[in-house]
């Protein structure tokens, strides 16, 4: 808020950041997205409670999520004015070349676009194709706000692997290392989907039952959870 970014230590932010994280924030980019489709998704009877319901049960990850896109969104703006942006395709979308220090402007819409490409956008803008205008589409809707997040970020782990440099490909090892480390093996996006489609096949979950036969007691939890 903008009594927050005041509230300030002095010296630590200057004028210009405390600008722009008040910008991103009013603009929205820099705000909790995916607990507002959440909540926007709540109708029919009791939809005050419900909403309610989910502020409160949502409050820390929403918390998370806000701090998460303004310190990436403040990042990104220190790094484009003081001229450290060397991605060529960035660059040339803002017209500027490696080493310039770009313009309070020109920073915020690199800044913007690095926040939604790690934090991805929400909305029925960007849902999939056949979930927009069809009948069907509509009845799957409300069930998709629980899944935008997964996959969001699948097609973020594919453009890393068929698009991204070896600096993509980094970021897809650490990503599911983090991920892993901090969730364990059934954290990972459609982990349960696979599980299920393996006991179809064989009569047994063998990457958990598997996994943790091999594992000594004491690890099996912190492999499989986290």
């Amino acid at each position: 808020t903008e009594e927050g970014i005041k509230g300030a230590r002095e010296g630590r932010l200057s004028d210009t950041e405390k600008r722009f994280l008040l910008d991103m924030f009013s603009e929205g980019w820099g705000q909790a997205q995916l607990t507002r489709e959440m909540r926007g998704k709540v109708s029919g009877r009791f939809r005050q409670v419900k909403d309610k319901a989910i502020r409160v049960m949502g409050f820390p990850m929403e918390i998370a999520e806000r701090y998460n896109r303004m310190s990436l969104g403040l990042a990104a703006f220190r790094e484009a004015t003081e001229g450290r942006v060397t991605n060529e395709k960035a660059l040339g979308e803002l017209k500027a070349k490696p080493g310039d220090k770009l313009s309070y402007d020109a920073a915020k819409k690199f800044a913007e676009g690095v926040v939604n490409d790690a934090h991805f956008i929400y909305g029925k803008g960007n849902r999939p194709a056949f979930l927009l205008g069809t009948a069907g589409g509509k009845m799957l809707s409300s069930a998709y706000t629980f899944r935008s997040f997964s996959h969001n970020l699948l097609s973020m782990w594919r453009w890393m692997l068929t698009q991204g440099d070896r600096e993509g490909k980094k970021a897809f090892a650490y990503s599911i290392a983090s991920m892993v480390a901090l969730g364990g093996l059934g954290a990972v996006p459609l982990y349960g989907t696979l599980a299920a489609l393996i006991r179809q096949l064989f009569g047994d979950d063998v990457l958990e039952s598997g996994v943790r036969k091999e594992l000594p007691p004491g690890m099996r939890d912190l492999v499989m959870c986290g």
